[in-house]
């Protein structure tokens, strides 16, 4: 067990969030959660209950009889039991996240430096999801599942690129023209990239959301890569009001 005992759980949960990663078709959640969890928003989620990230439906938590169990948070594994003031069990986190000791480690750090993002955390991370990015591409490709792979996609672009906070739009049409004209920035260093950053974007609407779910959306993008007009060309056909 390791101990949490004067520590806040917000803090806990928070620093355990930022060193884990989503895997597998929970990266179809991670654009619903933060990049960074602050202390602020984990004591959100213990206020509202582990069902409030979305991951599972609501009243999950109830019918486990605990509402600070995080199985998976914004498709984030990290299989703690916070129900206890003085201790959880490693060993859920630890299996998904780097092995025996890491979360001990992790939260012997908390507790001497009161940071739940320094470098030591990040590097977990970034572990964490260079492994995962591999094991869910694969998994995207053989389960035939083109929108976990553009999920994965998106992420990476999330946590790599400096985007750009969307903008209040009227209609769908002009959200995804914006989102098309801020990708096609990309297109000349790389096509990849402007590819990831569409993708990353659509997903934060509603209207546009449903791109990220659909068998054709990546053979359409391709098609654009032989040029930045045949890009804008794709990105602007797919329908929304």
């Amino acid at each position: 067990m390791v101990s949490i005992e004067g520590l806040s759980k917000a803090a806990v949960l928070a620093k355990l969030y930022n060193a884990s990663s989503p895997a597998g078709m929970g990266f179809m959640m991670a654009s619903n959660g933060p990049v960074l969890m602050t202390v602020e928003q984990a004591q959100a989620l213990l206020d509202a209950g582990s069902d409030a990230s979305g991951d599972y439906p609501e009243g999950m938590a109830a019918l486990r009889g605990n509402d600070v169990y995080f199985d998976y948070l914004y498709g984030r594994p990290l299989k703690l039991d916070l129900s206890s003031d003085e201790e959880f069990d490693p060993w859920g986190f630890d299996r998904d996240n780097g092995g025996p000791g890491t979360a001990a480690r992790l939260i012997d750090e908390l507790r001497s430096s009161d940071e739940t993002n320094t470098e030591s955390t990040q590097d977990a991370h970034e572990v964490n999801l260079n492994e995962k990015v591999e094991s869910a591409m694969r998994m995207a490709m053989q389960m035939g599942e083109p929108a976990l792979g553009m999920a994965v996609l998106a992420q990476i672009a999330r946590e790599t690129l400096p985007l750009p906070q969307p903008p209040s739009l009227p209609s769908g049409k002009q959200y995804l023209g914006w989102c098309t004209e801020e990708a096609l920035k990309y297109f000349d260093s790389s096509p990849t990239n402007a590819i990831m950053v569409f993708l990353e974007l659509v997903s934060n609407d509603a209207r546009t959301r449903w791109i990220m779910q659909t068998d054709f959306t990546v053979p359409l993008l391709l098609m654009g890569m032989e040029g930045r007009e045949q890009m804008r060309k794709m990105m602007l056909g797919f329908t929304v009001r």
